[in-house]
């Protein structure tokens, strides 16, 4: 990035990757045949499990991949913005009002980022 912007302009960027705030316990069992996975998924069999959604496990790998590209952008800008992101999924938003919260956290965030940054060149 800075190869692009150069080194006279200023460089902001965001880091909306949600790993670092995984922390789901999961429960895994040691073998599972098809047949207490669908009893189980249908509710009729034991649900001693905590297995993630397999979409939710597929999103979150796709976007993965791009995290390395992520690191690099993030070690190479002046400003760096980490919203906090608790509560929301990655794929889908439940209604108008949480997007103008993810519009609002966005906000508030990059504001604070770019006093910080004008504060310490002070």
């Amino acid at each position: 990035m800075r190869e692009i912007a150069g080194n006279k302009n200023i460089i902001i960027a965001s880091s909306l990757s949600k790993r670092d705030n995984i922390k789901s316990l999961y429960s895994f069992p040691p073998v599972l045949s098809l047949r207490k996975t669908l009893l189980m998924k249908m509710g009729i069999g034991k649900r001693n499990y905590v297995i993630p959604s397999l979409f939710e496990t597929f999103i979150e790998a796709l976007l993965l991949g791009g995290s390395e590209r992520e690191e690099y952008n993030a070690r190479t800008a002046d400003i760096l913005v980490r919203p906090y992101f608790k509560g929301f999924k990655t794929f889908s938003l439940n209604s108008e009002a949480d997007e103008n919260k993810l519009i609002e956290i966005g906000y508030e965030e990059i504001t604070k980022a770019i006093d910080q940054y004008y504060k310490s060149k002070i």
